[in-house]
């Protein structure tokens, strides 16, 4: 699941304005069972080994370790057409974040699921779009 991907860095940041969590093409390619959300539950009572969980922990761990971060969820163009990227848009609906979401977009890319430095534009040209209310003056368009 992608908390595995996370567990060893979450604390590695140096007080961030803004964090980015751009998860879930490595679960849909490994096909991680989706799970239960678990919205309700503590921290340490959310499982990691399934996706809407792990995904769920991390955003409480977040919140928790960096109090008044602004986190942005983006919802990859691999995601399209499946119950994961769906899901992150359910989480950030849930947490009220705001989310970027790249599903119905031709991303460019160099190889697998990883942008060419054009696709990586168009991507913060769309995040710039979407989160400029949520971040006044954080990007120049």
């Amino acid at each position: 699941t992608m908390w595995s991907g996370f567990i060893d860095r979450y604390t590695d940041f140096n007080d961030p304005d803004v964090i980015f969590i751009h998860g879930g093409t490595n679960d849909l390619n490994k096909k991680s069972p989706l799970g239960e959300f678990g919205y309700d539950l503590p921290i340490e009572q959310l499982d990691e080994t399934s996706y809407r969980s792990a995904y769920v922990k991390l955003v409480k761990v977040l919140q928790r370790e960096y109090p008044g971060v602004k986190l942005v969820l983006i919802i990859g163009d691999v995601l399209r057409d499946t119950e994961y990227g769906a899901s992150i848009k359910s989480i950030a609906v849930h947490f009220d974040l705001p989310y970027v979401d790249f599903r119905d977009d031709i991303i460019p890319k160099c190889n697998g699921s990883h942008p060419t430095s054009q696709g990586f534009e168009v991507m913060a040209k769309k995040i710039a779009r979407t989160c400029s209310d949520y971040m006044p003056g954080m990007f120049k368009i």
